[in-house]
């Protein structure tokens, strides 16, 4: 990983700092995100920004008002730098934590959500570059990005994240139909014991992207 950190963006008053390397389009995502939690009245504690990368979801909520604090957790070393430099630059320590972790595993019992965000990699399966563009999908040189092998992360996800949901708490992922469809992931949702709620468009880009609600049950 030789890139450097040496873009910011202005999120609402929060200097975010990032790689172009580091953005799965989360930047644009970001605003649809926005949308739905306003739309839904979610306005909360603890946020939990899943694969956060630089924490472009999770810092445009708190920004926003939408949340009073954050946690994040990236696989990348790079991601979890970058979310460092943020949380420096900003005063935010008291109110933000990261965590270098795959999916759940290195997060502390101690950490409780009240919301569940996420843009986790949309596929399992790797291809041709020109597969992966003709399917839309922004080519990336990091699997990291895109790639989740037997959709192993998202079992592990949905089977663990109850342990850190709060009664009634929300998870809210951006996932893809070119990847995997909603019926599929409700059944990582049932054998979480979690509850599935709805899908929901992804108004500000491709039709093709869409929202898993699910929730924890109380």
């Amino acid at each position: 990983m030789k890139y450097s950190i040496n873009k910011t963006a202005d999120l609402s008053g929060i200097r975010l700092h990032y790689a172009d390397e580091l953005n799965g389009a989360g930047l644009e995502f970001r605003l649809d995100f926005i949308d739905v939690v306003t739309q839904k009245g979610w306005q909360v504690d603890r946020v939990y920004e899943m694969c956060s990368g630089p924490a472009f979801i999770g810092f445009s909520l708190l920004a926003k008002g939408l949340c009073k604090s954050l946690c994040l957790a990236d696989i990348n070393p790079k991601a979890v730098e970058a979310c460092r430099r943020t949380i420096a630059d900003n005063g935010l320590e008291d109110r933000v934590s990261v965590y270098l972790s795959d999916g759940l595993t290195d997060i502390p019992a101690h950490e409780q959500w009240d919301l569940v965000v996420g843009s986790p990699p949309f596929f399992s399966q790797s291809g041709s570059r020109d597969d992966r563009i003709k399917k839309a999908i922004k080519f990336s040189g990091s699997d990291l990005l895109w790639l989740d092998p037997d959709w192993q992360m998202h079992k592990d996800f949905y089977h663990n994240v109850g342990q850190h949901l709060r009664p009634g708490a929300p998870i809210l992922m951006l996932e893809s139909r070119w990847g995997k469809g909603e019926e599929d992931f409700k059944s990582f949702i049932k054998e979480g014991n979690l509850e599935f709620v709805e899908t929901l468009p992804c108004r500000r880009q491709n039709p093709r992207l869409y929202y898993i609600h699910a929730r924890q049950p109380g």
